[in-house]
């Protein structure tokens, strides 16, 4: 094994410490070591003199000099600047350690903790650099003599304390001023131009933190303004321990070779650009799409800031119909544009075909008018190629230079000289085509429009057909669902009359089937009417404080006797309002004797919401009429009632037949039944749960329905706003009633008019039953006649009646004064049940409104009501 030599120099004026230095150096089988010795500076820089020892181990204290002054004389001594020195002491002083190594020394090591591993680690580090050093500093000369004869400039950059050193060529190639200088990497970045600057840093930093050469051009601002470009090139160089400490680079000017290069694209660029315009023109007619292209590319070619064509009038008035533009300036699209300096012979110029451009607006000799107006639009330089149209002058083809002042080259007023040729062909194609698209347009459209009224008709006939299909649909489960209730009560009705000996047992069957049958026909109509007033905004609610308690009770009451014939279990959950706890509520199962009790406490609670109490207990009729409907023997139907933050929580529950998945979404809609053929099990106009659904949302709640399938049972769930605990509900208007048997019309006088003698003879026997003395007539005009004798206390008239309707006749009966019957208290009867027939009955004095069919009850409460004068 070769092993190579080594001369070390030791300056130390202890005797004992240089024999342990000498021995920790010759333990290295790496190297045979020449071992130079001195006790004082002096004669040690006479030793380096003398030897050029490859490295130097140095005690600080020395009696003659301390190591700071050695290492100046040594740096005097030495050409090169790097010093391959340690420094030894026995002061751990840091302070100490960075005097030491700003002087020059490369290492430093404290006394007595120097293992002999340590010394040969930091004397192989010193002399690598050293080595290191002196062939970079050969290959500077080297490199200086090259670039002196290539023109170009070096620099240096030291990377552990950031010091720059330039050669006198990178002053030229930066444009310094005299006498000035680059210190830090920072000051040379900032010389680059700002959109160069990024990419310049981030290849000397992938050059650090790779090792790679790095090669790159950027561009530097001179102080004149005009723009050098700089080629770089350069190389990292690293130390034993792999840490960077020097980037040599070179810089070139290469403005000339770039110039060239640039006239050369600026050419090749030109070709292409007129190639394509030109076979665009030649294959489109699409002018906008050519303009478009036009000042897109020519704003690319130029390098400017917005190209515009300005389409004018010879006044000078006109507008910018194509613009492109960056995104640094304002986008003038569409402006409208007076030049008041357009008559001072540019008008003629223009139309001679002449360009013209501007270099600097404030230097140029522009008339104060014209350099308002492009400072306006923030031009400071502008080149104007005017757009020919045979011998027209069409319009304006106009570049911007919005940044800076610009020199514009010849090669780039031809270009767009050619252009604007090709684009005045363009233009008197786009003319032709028109003239001929409007042609084939006007014939299309006629062509056109006769398809769209044939579409038009085809769908009217479609429609039409669709709804008369419906409309078949409708009344046919109509007159099914009519037809059917009238069945038993017209049959029932014949046999009363034919046999009167029937017994009472089947008497009071029959009259019940009747009745029940009867009120089936009416909810039928009362849903039609309720129907119609929600589609014509006409339904208004009663809104009161309403128990929920009392609503849902009742409509179970009035299914109970449909679930007992089926065996259905009804039960109806209450939880607590106050706590959301099952523990707390009650459930309740109807019972044999079917009353649902609700325990004291449960029925102090309050669950009360703010509606319309019949049409709430319309909605829970409805859901729980539907659940009994549906659900076979032996099911059974869940009425839950939960509190939930602000509102209440209804769930009405059944094991019955289901809903399928394809009819679910529709479940609410009008007239749509999930079986609506003839030999369908269940009837119904399929009104009832669109009903259900208006109504929840009139009192502001919502209404959900969910079934996994059919006979699968279905759940609807209402949602319902609580009112506050302290609400007041006497603060809400109410009517109180007094029970039916307080009402005594005994001696009462009552005139009852109404063309259907039927009906006249019921009301007639109803009114008399309860004691009242009935005149009843067939027409108003029999009423007018009776009433100027009779003088009765009340009237009760039908509103529908042939000749004169009941709302004349009270017309003319308020007419009167009130001694001669004027203000007889009246009550309307009438078929019409629409909200519109209601306000227009009270409009004209009616004190009450009643719908057919009427219940004795109800028209004995109203009447007796008026006879009290509570009405």
């Amino acid at each position: 094994m070769n092993r190579k030599y080594r001369t070390i120099l030791i300056v130390d004026d202890c005797l004992e410490d240089r024999e342990t230095y000498r021995r920790y150096l010759l333990q290295d089988v790496n190297y045979k070591y020449t071992i130079l010795e001195a006790e004082l500076g002096a004669e040690g820089l006479i030793l380096w003199q003398q030897y050029q020892p490859d490295g130097i181990l140095l005690d600080y204290c020395l009696p003659d000099i301390d190591g700071l002054e050695f290492l100046v004389q040594l740096q005097a001594q030495k050409q090169s600047k790097y010093l391959p020195v340690v420094i030894v002491t026995g002061q751990g002083d840091e302070s100490l350690a960075v005097q030491v190594m700003k002087a020059g020394a490369s290492d430093y090591l404290i006394k007595r903790r120097v293992t002999p591993e340590e010394l040969r680690l930091a004397m192989n580090s010193v002399i690598e650099k050293a080595k290191l050093h002196g062939k970079l500093q050969k290959s500077e000369e080297r490199l200086k003599l090259a670039l002196e004869s290539a023109v170009m400039g070096t620099w240096e950059w030291n990377i552990e304390n950031n010091n720059l050193i330039c050669s006198d060529f990178i002053t030229q190639i930066f444009d310094l001023p005299d006498g000035s200088c680059l210190s830090n990497y920072q000051s040379l970045l900032e010389l680059v131009h700002p959109d160069d600057r990024e990419a310049l840093n981030q290849s000397i930093i992938t050059a650090i933190a790779t090792g790679k050469k790095y090669q790159t051009e950027f561009r530097v601002l001179r102080l004149d303004g005009a723009v050098n470009w700089v080629e770089a090139r350069g190389k990292v160089y690293y130390d034993i321990m792999a840490q960077p400490t020097h980037l040599v680079g070179t810089f070139m000017d290469i403005s000339k070779s770039k110039q060239a290069e640039l006239e050369k694209q600026q050419h090749f660029c030109k070709e292409r650009l007129v190639n394509q315009i030109s076979q665009q023109v030649s294959k489109s007619l699409d002018l906008e799409k050519i303009l478009n292209t036009t000042v897109d590319e020519v704003r690319q070619f130029l390098q400017c800031d917005r190209v515009i064509i300005f389409r004018f009038q010879l006044d000078g008035n006109g507008q910018v119909i194509t613009e492109s533009v960056t995104s640094d300036w304002d986008v003038i699209l569409g402006s409208e544009i007076y030049d008041p300096c357009f008559d001072l012979g540019w008008a003629e110029e223009y139309k001679r075909g002449r360009i013209r451009y501007i270099e600097n607006i404030y230097t140029s000799n522009l008339a104060q008018c014209h350099i308002d107006l492009l400072a306006k639009f923030q031009v400071k330089a502008n080149l104007v190629v005017p757009i020919l149209q045979g011998e027209n002058l069409w319009g304006l083809l106009i570049a911007h230079q919005c940044s800076a002042s610009r020199q514009w080259q010849q090669v780039e007023v031809d270009l767009l000289q050619i252009l604007v040729t090709q684009v005045g062909i363009a233009i008197q194609q786009s003319t032709l085509f028109k003239q001929l698209e409007i042609e084939l347009t006007e014939r299309k459209h006629a062509q056109q429009e006769q398809q769209r009224l044939l579409t038009l008709e085809a769908a009217a006939r479609t429609e039409a057909e669709r709804a008369n299909r419906m409309k078949d649909e409708f009344l046919a489960v109509l007159s099914h669902e009519l037809r059917s209730p009238l069945n038993p009560i017209l049959g029932w009705a014949t046999v009363l009359l034919k046999n009167r000996n029937l017994d009472a047992t089947k008497t009071t069957q029959a009259l019940k089937i009747i009745e029940r049958n009867a009120k089936l026909q009416v909810q039928l109509i009362e849903d039609l009417l309720d129907v119609s007033r929600i589609l014509h905004g006409k339904f208004n609610l009663a809104a009161k404080p309403v128990n929920l308690v009392d609503v849902i009770s009742s409509a179970l009451e009035t299914v109970r006797l449909a679930a007992e014939v089926k065996a259905i279990s009804l039960k109806f959950i209450i939880l607590n309002p106050s706590s959301n706890s099952n523990h707390k509520g009650m459930e309740i199962v109807n019972s044999a004797t079917g009353l649902w009790d609700i325990e004291s406490e449960i029925k102090s609670l309050k669950y009360n919401v703010l509606g319309d109490a019949s049409r709430l207990q319309q909605i829970f009729w409805n859901l729980l009429s539907n659940a009994v409907k549906f659900t076979p023997h032996g099911g059974a139907v869940e009425v839950k009632l939960e509190p939930l933050g602000d509102f209440f929580k209804i769930i009405v529950t059944d094991t019955g037949k289901g809903i399928s998945p394809e009819f679910l979404p529709h479940v609410f809609e009008y007239f749509r039944q999930a079986d609506s053929a003839t030999t369908r099990k269940f009837g119904g106009l399929g009104l009832g749960l669109a009903i259900v659904r208006q109504l929840v949302e009139l009192h502001g709640g919502n209404i959900q329905v969910e079934s996994t399938g059919e006979e699968q049972g279905a759940t609807f769930t209402v949602m319902l706003t609580r009112i506050p605990e302290n609400f007041d509900g006497n603060k809400t208007e109410n009517k109180v009633k007094l029970p039916t048997n307080y009402f005594n019309l005994k001696g009462v006088q009552i005139l009852v008019v109404d063309d259907d003698e039927d009906s006249l003879n019921f009301i007639k026997f109803v009114l008399e039953e309860d004691g009242a003395i009935v005149t009843a007539v067939a027409s108003a005009f029999e009423a007018l006649k009776i009433l100027s004798d009779l003088k009765p206390d009340i009237l009760v008239s039908d509103i529908g009646m042939p000749g004169m309707d009941g709302y004349a006749l009270l017309r003319q009966i308020r007419a009167w004064q009130a001694e001669a019957g004027g203000e007889i208290p009246a009550v309307a009867l009438t078929a019409y049940a629409g909200e519109i027939d209601k306000i227009q009955a009270l409009a004209v004095g009616f004190q009450a409104y009643l719908t057919k069919p009427i219940e004795p009850e109800t028209l004995v409460t109203v009447v007796a009501e008026l006879a009290e004068g509570r009405v």
